[in-house]
């Protein structure tokens, strides 16, 4: 009974939303991301980028806690893309973004397996939610046809044009005139 109950507390802790401690880790790293998606788009468009600000509160608190490499290789990928910008070299700066992106995963990973060894589900929950996410739309992948009804790339390239297929031969159509 006592083992339901327990089990039964933290499913109800993993659907509630965690309690409000200053700015939540998913929230500050997805600003770090459109920080530097909007300098990349800004160098793109030949416009001024803006600031790209270092990495700071809980982010970095628990990064340096608990996945100090990650946190190195943020800062290091944040530098090179202040220097990017600053000389307007693009593909340094996409090549930085997707540096502090993949450290910022790594990191949130490894805070996050820490979180539920130590048995904090809020933490891991609220940790859990720095990755790619898209909200759902009715174009996701639900309304896109099944894999199984397009014809595999072997398949179509063995096949004649709608065109040729009544004939037995294919030539190119010609314009009668």
């Amino acid at each position: 009974m006592l083992a339901r109950l327990a089990v039964a507390a933290l499913a109800v802790s993993l659907v509630l939303p965690a309690p409000a401690s200053g700015q939540a880790p998913w929230r500050a790293a997805d600003r770090v991301a459109a920080a530097l998606f909007d300098a990349q788009a800004a160098l793109l468009l030949d416009e001024p980028a803006g600031r790209i600000a270092p990495l700071s509160g809980v982010l970095e608190r628990r990064l340096a806690r608990s996945a100090p490499a990650a946190l190195r290789t943020a800062r290091s990928g944040l530098a090179a893309a202040r220097r990017a910008v600053r000389v307007r070299a693009e593909g340094e700066l996409a090549a930085a973004r997707g540096t502090v992106v993949a450290a910022l995963r790594r990191g949130a990973y490894a805070v996050t397996l820490d979180a539920v060894r130590r048995g904090d589900v809020a933490t891991a929950r609220s940790w859990l939610l720095i990755r790619d996410f898209r909200e759902a739309t009715r174009f996701g992948p639900e309304s896109t046809p099944p894999r199984h009804s397009t014809p595999s790339p072997r398949a179509r390239s063995s096949r004649k044009p709608r065109s040729c297929r009544s004939r037995r031969t294919c030539s190119t159509p010609t314009r009668r005139g």
